[in-house]
């Protein structure tokens, strides 16, 4: 019938959206030096259920025990990903047939969370061993106190149409939003003949005034980009443009 065959459609649909998403989660995943098998293993690695989302282990081990009996479960810190090990392979198949693109759903999560499992040989991930930094660069810890820190993020404003003085766009893996000069993601470049109005916010004197004092640069910076990644997003890794921008550039992480 026509209901019957529309059900058919929109399950095809569905299915090929949680492969394309599966396949990105992969990529990212192998960026990581984990290695994804297809041939099914007791161990399986969980994108998105990483307590670098906001996953708590009590809920992530609540739903895998839903597929069987759980032998092992390894959140590494600030990764976006776990690793779970079944006590058989036809557990972590059922993991892996009724878990994949699965709503993590949380009263303490704000977004929603979708787990993604791809099956491993071994469990194991690449320790952060960089022991020194790249010239040039700096790194300061709790820079800034929590209560400016939520003030920061209370005054941006990511409603359409309601801030006249940035511009706002909504990329595929993020939403971003300039002050000072808009960034042109198309050639990658601004247009110093075309600034902003209103220049950078007034919350952010403080932080740029503290940064003119402890010497972190020279002068005050005119440009602002912010980016918004919800749970579960992120970029690849890249090497940013330069050319747009003079000496001195600086990243807070809220």
């Amino acid at each position: 019938t026509m209901e019957a065959a529309c059900e058919v459609n929109v399950e095809q649909r569905m299915e090929k959206k949680l492969i394309r998403k599966h396949k990105k989660k992969q990529i990212l995943l192998k960026n990581e030096g984990i290695e994804i098998t297809s041939q099914p293993t007791q161990n399986l690695v969980i994108a998105n259920g990483g307590l670098g989302n906001g996953v708590s282990r009590k809920e992530l081990l609540g739903v895998l025990k839903e597929a069987g009996n759980v032998k092992a479960l390894l959140m590494p810190p600030d990764k976006p990903y776990a690793f779970v090990t079944y006590e058989t392979v036809e557990e972590a198949m059922v993991a892996y047939n009724t878990l994949n693109g699965c709503n993590l759903e949380s009263e303490e999560l704000k977004q929603n969370i979708f787990l993604y499992l791809s099956y491993v040989e071994k469990v194991h991930y690449k320790e952060d061993t960089c022991q020194t930094l790249p010239p040039g660069l700096i790194v300061v810890e709790d820079f800034v106190s929590p209560n400016y820190e939520e003030k920061l993020l209370s005054s941006i404003d990511w409603d359409f149409g309601t801030d006249n003085e940035s511009a706002q766009k909504s990329l595929k893996h993020r939403k971003v939003k300039h002050y000072g000069y808009e960034f042109r993601y198309d050639n990658n470049n601004i247009d110093k003949d075309k600034p902003l109005p209103g220049g950078l916010p007034e919350v952010c004197s403080e932080v740029l005034n503290k940064c003119l004092e402890y010497g972190f640069i020279r002068l005050k910076p005119d440009q602002l980009t912010i980016n918004q990644y919800e749970p579960g997003q992120g970029i690849p890794p890249h090497i940013d443009t330069h050319s747009a921008f003079e000496d001195g550039i600086i990243s807070l992480s809220l």
